[in-house]
């Protein structure tokens, strides 16, 4: 009578981490004089019985085969052999969380900051940012140059060994406003503070970019903003400081409000600022 074999259980499926056993069963044979020989892939496994458990370090497929050989007084003889295959998933990361950080308001030229944080328990996760604006750094800096209310999103991707890569995506909102001008000084009466600097035949000066955007406008439309009385120029008295100071000092830093940066004589001259 023939031999019969069976090896359970049949193409199972496990996730990375996970131990499972395999049997492998006979008819028409007494156990007591078979012998079990277990390979994976090929590969001799140390299991020596009808039982044997496999945990697998890395995921894929594995094809897991017993070999049964009886002992008899003639020797040792084949009897035959099983196979299937197990299949070994990554695990699946379930807990990733993000959020966005920032202001709720800012103002439109004002320049402020976005943070995006991510949250796992996956072991020694890393982490990729890709934001709507086109940004893939978890801090990005920001100047809207609009009123109303912006939308900022950002898709972060986590990738840990033996783990499915995860994504997850959040918005933050932030409402942009027209900042607030200060009204021109209609009398005029002093000019506004320039700051010497001796030592190299300079001078410095703080304007408000509303300033300089006139200075722009007056350069593009043909008006001569060093004289502005007779004008519709609005901030006549700053218009006036920065004429005295072009022309008593011969270099000039001027520090403009909106970014903070440092023009020079030839940058308002020509009144070609941003």
């Amino acid at each position: 009578m023939s031999i019969v074999l069976k090896l359970t259980p049949e193409n199972p499926k496990i996730t990375i981490g996970e131990s499972q056993e395999f049997t492998m069963t006979t008819e028409n044979q007494t156990d007591e004089t078979l012998k079990y020989e277990w390979y994976i892939n090929e590969d001799i496994y140390e299991a020596t019985n009808k039982n044997m458990t496999y945990t697998p370090d890395k995921s894929g497929e594995f094809i897991i085969k017993c070999k049964v050989s009886s002992l008899g007084l003639e020797g040792e003889t084949v009897l035959g052999e099983e196979s299937t295959t197990l299949t070994v998933n990554l695990k699946t990361i379930t807990d990733l969380t993000t959020n966005i950080t920032g202001p709720k308001e800012a103002e439109y030229g004002e320049e402020f900051e976005l943070v995006v944080n991510a949250e796992t328990t996956a072991e020694s996760p890393k982490y990729t940012y890709k934001w709507s604006s086109g940004e893939t750094t978890k801090k990005i800096k920001v100047i809207e140059s609009e009123e109303g209310e912006k939308t900022f999103t950002c898709t972060v991707t986590c990738k840990s060994t033996n783990y499915e890569p995860a994504t997850s995506t959040s918005e933050h909102k932030v409402s942009i406003s027209k900042p607030v001008v200060p009204e021109p000084d209609p009398s005029c009466e002093s000019c506004r503070y320039i700051h010497p600097l001796d030592h190299r035949e300079s001078a410095y000066l703080w304007v408000g970019y509303w300033v300089l955007e006139e200075i722009e406008k007056a350069v593009e439309e043909g008006i001569d903003w060093k004289k502005p009385d007779d004008t519709d120029l609005k901030y006549k008295c700053d218009l006036k400081t920065l004429a005295f100071m072009l022309e008593k000092y011969p270099n000039v830093d001027v520090q403009e409000s909106r970014n903070g940066y440092i023009l020079s004589k030839d940058d308002i001259e020509n009144g070609v600022i941003y």
